[in-house]
């Protein structure tokens, strides 16, 4: 369906999925929507998928999203281990931790190019870190940006000043003997000591990071505004094509013997129901109907006379003469 809407050059924006295209073979799904057809994509996970789902050059993937290798394990395990049940009625309470852990994550330091492979950075990196790191420090030395001694007196009167300054960022902890012996940038992982780390589509064959991951954090507010008003738009389709007035479920409406005649009748109805619906839009906006048009009152396509169209016999709506 999403490659027939290519062919109409449609723009790719996000395509938000329920659980069962989650649980896709990658290669089916998450690899040639992102790779091939250029769309973010918004996730929904089973219980068992919840939490810690993988990792990618030392970053750790926490519900589609990759986070400093030295997340705090309460923000990691947040998520994981519920039932459904439980979840949606912790829901309220899990968010203010799942807020916690945006600090944590990767930066984006370079969109998708043409083949869908990301660049992210650590936190601790960069003109505005959102944490503070020491392994980072030595690794990577930050370079000074203004000269002279640095500013020591803060504005409290001045949120910007507060939420910029060290002070406001977690701290990460490392173990005591990291303190004592260092170990090289070679016994790290990668994503401490590089500038960036790139993360292609495939996840170089890794199930877990091309499965499960996102582009934008679950369970956040930008999350929450980019699935919810689109898995609604579907159930809302879905109920209306469920509803008393077609009711696809219902076998006496497809009175026909056969797993072929039923595909094909299905089809039929869905097609009926899209169709209903664009009447309904067309007729609160112009108070006209696509059954109030006859045939002879399609435009021909530029360049053919439409006198070479056979006129058919009724008045219902039939396909243009250029087709």
């Amino acid at each position: 369906m999403l490659k027939h809407l290519a062919e109409l050059r449609l723009s790719a924006g996000t395509c938000a999925a329920d659980r069962a295209c989650t649980g896709c073979s990658p290669e089916n799904f998450q690899i040639p929507v992102r790779q091939q057809l250029g769309y973010r994509l918004a996730l929904d996970y089973k219980a068992a998928d919840r939490g810690i789902q993988g990792s990618w050059q030392g970053a750790v993937l926490i519900d589609g999203s990759l986070t400093c290798p030295h997340i705090p394990n309460t923000l990691a395990q947040a998520t994981h281990g519920m039932d459904d049940k439980t979840f949606r009625r912790r829901l309220d309470d899990l968010k203010p931790l799942v807020a916690e852990r945006v600090p944590y994550f990767l930066k984006l330091k370079q969109n998708a190019d043409a083949r869908g492979t990301v660049r992210l950075q650590c936190p601790a990196a960069g003109p505005s870190p959102s944490v503070n790191c020491a392994r980072r420090e030595r690794l990577r030395p930050a370079r000074p940006t203004a000269s002279g001694p640095p500013q020591t007196v803060i504005k409290l009167t001045d949120l910007r000043s507060r939420a910029i300054h060290a002070s406001a960022r977690p701290t990460m902890r490392f173990p005591d003997r990291e303190w004592t012996d260092p170990p090289g940038k070679e016994a790290l992982p990668a994503v401490c000591g590089a500038s960036a780390i790139s993360v292609p589509v495939d996840a170089a064959g890794d199930l877990k990071i091309a499965k499960f991951r996102q582009d934008s954090h679950y369970l956040s507010l930008a999350s929450d505004r980019i699935y919810k008003p689109i898995r609604s738009h579907n159930e809302g389709l879905n109920g209306r094509l469920k509803g008393a007035y077609m009711d696809i479920g219902d076998p006496m409406h497809r009175r026909a013997p056969g797993q072929v005649a039923q595909t094909i009748l299905i089809a039929i109805m869905l097609a009926i129901g899209n169709l209903d619906i664009l009447e309904t839009w067309l007729y609160e906006r112009t108070g006209s109907r696509h059954s109030d048009a006859d045939f002879d009152s399609i435009p021909a396509a530029p360049g053919r006379d439409s006198s070479s169209a056979p006129t058919p016999l009724d008045m219902g709506r039939h396909p243009p003469a250029s087709l």
